[in-house]
């Protein structure tokens, strides 16, 4: 069964004898059967990342001064520069005391600093890893028709049944 559907291109014209088609090519619309479908694939790169995680021990090294070694160094040298500084007077005792101290506190300190200490740790290491594969995915149905005699082929997104609708245009072929 044919049916007319619109009309592309056209211009109407109206004159007294009613409305008529100029330079229109109807378009129709049948119902044909489906003489074969076959299905189309493409190939699509598709990633599924995943996460690979380990322990690593990790040894860390810390330089740490000794607060025992300053003041050790600081008591000792306050003593020598009080016994070095005792034959002279009692403000000059107590500037040799103050520099003995002082002297020994930098001395315990440089002793102190050479000290580390090393401890190690365990922490988890994670990395993101891509994981490619292929896959083959259906894109449409490529679907083989005849109408009027001659053979046809059509990609459809879905898949048709026993017959499908064709659209044509009717127009006129000048010879």
């Amino acid at each position: 069964m044919k049916y007319i559907t619109s009309f592309t291109l056209g211009a109407l014209m109206i004159s007294q004898t009613g409305i008529s088609v100029v330079n229109a090519n109807p378009v129709f619309t049948e119902r044909v059967p489906v003489l074969d479908v076959r299905p189309l694939y493409r190939y699509v790169r598709v990633n599924n990342p995943s996460r690979d995680c380990y322990y690593e021990d990790v040894e860390h090294t810390e330089k740490k001064p000794s607060s025992g070694k300053i003041i050790a160094g600081a008591l000792i040298g306050g003593a020598l520069g009080r016994k070095l500084g005792r034959k002279s007077s009692k403000g000059r005792r107590n500037t040799s005391t103050a520099a003995g101290a002082l002297a020994g506190a930098l001395i315990g300190k440089s002793l102190g600093s050479n000290r580390t200490q090393r401890h190690t740790e365990t922490r988890q290491v994670c990395r993101r890893r891509n994981n490619f594969h292929e896959e083959r995915r259906l894109t449409g149905f490529r679907t083989y028709y005849e109408f009027r005699g001659r053979r046809y082929h059509s990609d459809l997104r879905r898949e048709p049944g026993q017959t499908i609708l064709i659209r044509f245009v009717g127009r006129a072929i000048d010879r």
